[in-house]
């Protein structure tokens, strides 16, 4: 019994809902609720069981947010539709990315098959004559080679010094010879001159002769001189000698000066 109302005044359920607008109102309090644009079925005291009471009311106080609310509250992980759409997008930018390379392959293949050379066959018989001719141009020019050097190895010439090759030393010996008279020359005093080699070899023969003539004399004097015209005899060609080896040391020089 309600407080303030009489025994036999109509006693309100709690589960007397009444439906005003976007509110709802249980005994004394008013709930606000979502607003359906599905009909309400009217409530009829005592028809459902508490489980469905409770369902009912469970709904009222907590109703379902949409459907990822609803997969929620079954223990389900909501679907993360961003998610799919960015896995979606990229396997579709790949997807393309793959087949922008695959046209730019095809279009290089494409290009090098058109650019590529036509590479000519071999002709097998042309190139074995090519060969052959070649063979015989080579064994012309080894035979050729092979006679050169067997005329030269019979000439007369062989093994011996070219006769321009001689004339060169010549020259060349000619060349320093002049050279070393011209040195000589400058270092002879004035007044004098440097005898040539023939007439100092001339001199230093007649000087052996004068030499092998005067021992002669020497040996043919007696043992014993006595005479004054005997010692002075032998004092002169002893004189003579000395003159004759003094001359012969100066001839026998390699650079002989003489008055001119």
């Amino acid at each position: 019994m309600v407080p303030g109302q009489g025994r036999d005044a109509p006693v309100e359920s709690i589960y007397h809902l009444v439906h005003q607008g976007s509110k709802l109102s249980i005994g004394s309090r008013t709930q606000p609720i979502p607003v359906s644009s599905r009909p309400v079925r009217p409530f009829v005291p005592g028809h459902l069981s508490s489980h469905q009471n409770s369902s009912q009311l469970q709904s009222i106080f907590n109703p379902v947010l949409g459907y990822r609310d609803s997969q929620r509250r079954q223990g389900l992980t909501p679907t993360d539709h961003a998610r799919l759409n960015r896995q979606a997008i990229k396997q579709m930018s790949l997807r393309n990315k793959e087949t922008k390379q695959s046209n730019q392959q095809q279009e290089a293949h494409k290009i090098r098959a058109i650019s590529r050379p036509i590479v000519k066959t071999p002709n097998i018989i042309d190139s074995t004559e090519k060969q052959a001719a070649s063979a015989a141009v080579r064994r012309k020019r080894e035979e050729e080679a092979r006679q050169q050097r067997e005329r030269w190895l019979t000439k007369e010439e062989y093994g011996k010094v070219p006769r321009y090759l001689q004339n060169i030393k010549v020259g060349l010996a000619r060349q320093h010879a002049e050279k070393q008279a011209a040195k000589e020359a400058a270092l002879v005093p004035p007044g004098m001159r440097i005898m040539p080699e023939e007439e100092r070899l001339e001199m230093l023969g007649i000087l052996d002769e004068s030499r092998q003539d005067i021992e002669a004399k020497l040996q043919a004097l007696p043992f014993l001189i006595e005479t004054p015209s005997q010692k002075a005899h032998k004092t002169s060609l002893e004189r003579r000698l000395q003159e004759i080896e003094e001359a012969n040391k100066v001839f026998s020089r390699t650079k002989v000066l003489v008055e001119i």
